[in-house]
């Protein structure tokens, strides 16, 4: 299964994702702060002594003979990010009563501001230096049955 089809009615959370942010600008704005977020150099986060980790984060446009199609936002982090599996899944948050210090851990504003951004949005990540994932954040995956964000390894 690669990601589950929820209960929730899909088009009406893509249409609800679509409007968590007032402009293009904001919704950019929220994936540059979870990168952040993410290459900051968390000082509870045991490292090896020689680890000498940078946080580093790329923006750069998407082109394709010459036409540029989209945007592309590259960044490290300091820790192992969930797996997409678990980054999709609508209505789940680990954060519950847990604090600040997990702040971005359920994928709410990745998919907020991917909606609100553009109408297909993929998400690659490497988890460990040991696993690839890859996802699709579409409006035409969306049904009035569920919420579909589908995700592979």
């Amino acid at each position: 299964d690669h990601g589950k089809i929820t209960t929730v009615d899909g088009q009406g959370m893509w249409r609800a994702w679509k409007r968590g942010f007032t402009s293009n600008v904001r919704a950019f704005k929220d994936l540059i702060d979870n990168a952040v977020d993410a290459a900051f150099d968390d000082p509870s986060v045991k490292k090896e002594a020689d680890d000498d980790f940078i946080g580093r984060i790329d923006i750069y446009p998407d082109v394709h003979q010459s036409t540029t199609t989209g945007l592309c936002l590259l960044n490290n982090c300091v820790s192992t990010v969930a797996p997409l599996e678990k980054v999709f899944v609508v209505y789940e948050s680990s954060k519950v009563d847990s604090g600040a210090d997990a702040v971005g851990e359920n994928g709410v504003g990745l998919k907020q501001a991917c909606a609100a951004l553009s109408d297909l949005s993929f998400v690659l990540v490497k988890r460990a230096n040991t696993q690839l994932s890859f996802g699709v954040i579409a409006e035409s995956l969306q049904l009035r049955g569920g919420v579909r964000l589908p995700s592979f390894n």
